[in-house]
């Protein structure tokens, strides 16, 4: 998680999802802390029909913003992603990574 990521073009494009913000409840927040990362923002997506490579590893863009996904809790219809704001990007209007 402690790569210099500046421009998308320096990611590894997965999958597109999309997302609806999910509500951070105070457990969220617990568990953030208990794992130690800051728990700025939770989305839920559709789960994917097949397995993409989707793991806490890999970096989320919503609009400008890059975060590092944290922890993917699964439902049987959904994703819950827990993310980290990292930083803004350079150059970038709009995409999910």
């Amino acid at each position: 998680m402690n790569r210099n990521i500046t421009s998308l073009e320096e990611l590894d494009f997965i999958i597109a999802l999309a997302y609806s913000e999910a509500s951070r409840r105070q457990q969220d927040m617990e568990f953030a802390e208990q794992n130690a990362f800051s728990l700025s923002e939770k989305v839920k997506t559709p789960r994917p029909p097949a397995d993409k490579g989707l793991d806490s590893q890999c970096f989320a863009v919503i609009g400008n913003t890059l975060y590092g996904v944290r922890y993917i809790d699964t439902a049987q219809r959904e994703l819950y992603f827990y993310l980290e704001k990292v930083r803004e990007l350079k150059g970038h209007s709009n995409g999910t990574k």
